[in-house]
């Protein structure tokens, strides 16, 4: 069987609902997404991060994102409502000050609304990096402890990021756009949840944004300095990038796959062994490898 020169996994991320208190924990820092913890192969640093491989970037100098077109009908979030609300929580990464008041080297656009609602990820056909609303049910078994979900599909050599989907639980929990006393807000749920699609991993320090739990007494929507460091970090205004193309891998879709790859490069390794098909699932630790395939359509941008 031939097997692709890249090798492709991809990571969930959670957030959940849980209170906390804001005490500070003996080690506070930012941490980064890092291609271990595919296979959960990763060690603990000393700020109580996991570590080993390669830590997750977008190799480019600007991305896209795009929202199921129904939105939430049952938490009345219509999908320029969350358009809307989501160009805020970008902005609020793409626009922070990293050295001598530079800003980062990456770029948000948002491109048009898509008709899928399946996480996937095409190695051989259109994707589109989706912000899906679960009105029915949620489908992880969890407790009913999570209000969102972020899958990162990267090479696990290198760590690039290739596509990100985000997933947001509005079946289990009153998520709202409006900043009504004891329901969740969508702004603080995205901001955090884009973090983890630019490769942050939740942060040690439980006044960050990134910290993995929601907390309605702390505000997520506003970025902490550690939230800035790491954000700074993996996209320094120095970073050597090509221009701004924010299509997604392959080019855009709006609309979920059904066509056949039999391309070799729609194999992929297994992190330690193994070969899988273009329809292949493995769980592992944290992650999941995901391939599946979809039709191509045109698409048009707007810039964030």
């Amino acid at each position: 069987m031939r097997v692709s020169r890249r090798l492709f996994a991809s990571l969930s991320s959670l957030l959940t609902a849980l209170a906390l208190d804001l005490a500070a924990t003996p080690a506070e820092a930012f941490c980064r997404t890092h291609t271990c913890q595919a296979d959960a192969s990763c060690v603990t640093d000393e700020s109580g991060c996991p570590v080993g491989g390669s830590a997750l970037f977008w190799p480019r100098a600007c991305i896209s994102y795009s929202v199921h077109a129904d939105g939430s009908k049952v938490r009345s979030i219509s999908a320029a409502d969350a358009e809307s609300v989501l160009d805020t929580a970008y902005a609020s990464w793409t626009t922070v000050a990293c050295d001598d008041d530079r800003g980062p080297s990456i770029d948000v656009f948002r491109f048009d609304r898509v008709q899928c609602d399946r996480i996937e990820f095409n190695q051989c056909d259109d994707n589109a990096n989706i912000w899906v609303f679960r009105d029915e049910e949620w489908p992880y078994e969890d407790g009913g402890l999570t209000l969102a979900q972020t899958w990162v599909h990267f090479d696990t050599r290198t760590g690039e990021i290739f596509d990100a989907d985000v997933e947001v639980n509005t079946a289990d929990f009153a998520i709202t756009t409006s900043d009504d006393e004891g329901r969740s807000q969508f702004i603080a749920i995205a901001t955090h949840e884009i973090g983890h699609v630019f490769g942050m991993d939740h942060a040690t320090d439980q006044r960050a944004t990134m910290y993995a739990s929601y907390n309605r007494l702390s505000n997520m929507a506003e970025l902490t300095p550690d939230d800035i460091e790491g954000f700074c970090t993996i996209y320094p205004p120095n970073r050597v990038v090509g221009r701004c193309d924010p299509d997604p891998y392959n080019g855009f879709s709006a609309t979920c796959g059904d066509t056949t790859c039999d391309d070799g490069g729609c194999h992929a390794t297994r992190p330690g062994g193994g070969t899988l098909g273009a329809w292949g699932i493995v769980v592992a630790g944290l992650g999941i490898t995901l391939m599946r395939l979809r039709r191509r359509l045109g698409r048009r941008a707007a810039k964030v």
